[in-house]
């Protein structure tokens, strides 16, 4: 023990009134331990750099902790139906389409794994976030008697303007 635990100890008589001094310093007690990690799991957000997998991990090792706790202390657990709806509500915009998709699937058929597995093969199809930036310029011309160079030309803007989008 160094000298500032020695001060703490100083007044106690037992090896046990040490330990449980030393216990109320340092470790916290079960009500605060679950709090925090009650806490760490509803208030964590998919980071930046995270992907999806490594997002899902951390949610994983966080709902773990606390069913842990909520083992020891309270002998009781909570279901991955639980998890899977912390995934769902910290997935970014771009996995808006899914989450409908996902809440027609039968509970029962749910599963985490399942989940990880549909939620990776989205994420490796979605276009890549990069760095560059692409403007589009639109400047007035006069109307072309040509119809079909017009109408072209229009779907050729649209088409632009769609991917200029998705790399956004």
């Amino acid at each position: 023990m160094d000298d500032s635990n020695a001060e703490l100890t100083s007044v106690c008589n037992t090896a046990k009134s040490v330990w449980e001094k030393l216990l109320s310093v340092y470790e916290q007690s079960s009500g605060q331990r679950l709090d925090r990690l009650m806490e760490k799991f509803f208030r964590s957000e998919k980071e930046l750099g995270d992907d999806i997998a490594s997002h899902i991990a951390k949610l994983q090792r966080n709902f773990s902790e606390l069913n842990d706790e909520l083992r020891r202390v309270a002998k009781t657990t909570l279901p991955d139906l639980l998890l899977m709806s912390r995934i769902m509500s910290t997935l970014p915009s771009e996995y808006f389409e899914f989450k409908s998709v996902w809440e027609s699937v039968p509970i029962e058929e749910r599963s985490v794994n399942k989940l990880t597995e549909i939620l990776r093969l989205i994420e490796m199809r979605l276009p890549s976030k990069s760095t560059d930036s692409t403007a589009l310029v639109a400047t007035r011309k006069k109307f072309s008697r040509n119809l079909k160079e017009n109408v072209t030309s229009v779907v050729s803007q649209v088409i632009l303007l769609r991917t200029v989008g998705r790399r956004k």
